[in-house]
């Protein structure tokens, strides 16, 4: 029975610390995709997740070779991400990197992605050489002993160059490559998944929306009525007859007066002398219109508890 080769990391990412914006974009995007609940579906023993990418952040300048551990990293890696630009295929550590990648997991699981330069201007007459966008070792097979050959190779590679693939769909170009799955497949049900992530968020970002303006809507409604409430309260304590008493139609501020108790300002009233003798049904009865019959109903019952205590306070 044959035995699945497990690794530690799903990809060993090479490339230029010129390169670094570019490449952290790609790194957190494989790191945190997630398979689309439909490509599970018919895959069903792809993992949920691709894995964990090696992303080395030392400056090796100081280096002559390529030290132990960052040899195990690569012999830990699945695969091996190069990105290409003018940058990289001068760098000797990239060079290196493939090279020993290579002569241990072979061609087949290199991926390269093309940030700027031209793919083998080396050799195109087209294409100042400086142009060049490859690496050596990518542009050459590599033997078991990691030496390049002489056999010119030409890998296929997304290009986000401009008039190119765009970001998202060179990042789905090497998940294709890595899972074993059809491009497009993978991409049509990723798009679909965006669109109904979109959708989702749209309504949850309205929902949010609509909330926020009830909420201020009721604090600016209860301030009103607040307001409205302290210049009844200081209409009674500072009015020289009962007569000033009187409520206008306005039903936020008979609503206030409802609300903040209309006993306390009848009492007030009630208990000054100076009030006293002026204190009729006439003078402070609640004149409200309404057309809500529940407001109706509880203003109705405030009228009625003031006519019940002027017929006491006499």
């Amino acid at each position: 029975m044959q035995t699945i080769k497990t690794y530690q990391y799903k990809a060993f990412i090479s490339y230029s610390r010129e390169d670094t914006k570019i490449v952290n974009w790609f790194h957190r995007n494989l790191e945190k995709y997630h398979l689309p609940s439909a490509l599970k579906k018919s895959y069903p023993h792809l993992p949920d997740m691709l894995g964990h990418f090696f992303k080395d952040t030392e400056d090796l300048s100081a280096h002559s070779s390529l030290d132990d551990a960052l040899k195990e990293v690569l012999r830990k890696s699945e695969h091996l991400i190069v990105f290409c630009s003018i940058n990289s295929s001068k760098s000797h550590w990239v060079n290196e990197e493939i090279k020993y990648f290579k002569s241990i997991h072979g061609e087949e699981k290199v991926i390269p992605i093309i940030i700027d330069g031209e793919p083998h201007a080396t050799s195109n007459p087209k294409f100042d050489s400086s142009y060049e966008a490859y690496p050596e070792a990518l542009r050459f097979e590599v033997n078991s002993q990691g030496q390049i050959t002489n056999r010119n190779i030409n890998p296929l590679a997304p290009d986000i160059r401009k008039s190119k693939d765009t970001k998202n769909k060179a990042l789905i170009k090497i998940i294709s490559t890595i899972l074993g799955v059809g491009f497009d497949e993978i991409w049509e049900r990723s798009k679909r998944r965006d669109a109904r992530t979109k959708i989702l968020q749209a309504i949850a970002l309205f929902t949010f929306i609509s909330l926020l303006i009830l909420s201020l809507s009721k604090w600016s409604n209860e301030h009103q009525l607040g307001q409205d409430n302290q210049r009844l309260k200081s209409q009674v304590k500072n009015s020289a007859t009962a007569e000033d008493l009187k409520v206008s139609q306005d039903k936020a501020i008979a609503t206030a007066l409802f609300i903040s108790g209309e006993r306390e300002l009848i009492n007030q009233a009630k208990n000054n002398k100076k009030y006293r003798q002026s204190f009729q049904e006439k003078d402070i009865k609640i004149l409200i219109k309404s057309e809500k019959t529940d407001a109706l109903a509880e203003l109705n019952s405030i009228n009625q508890w003031i006519n019940d205590a002027l017929n006491t306070s006499v």
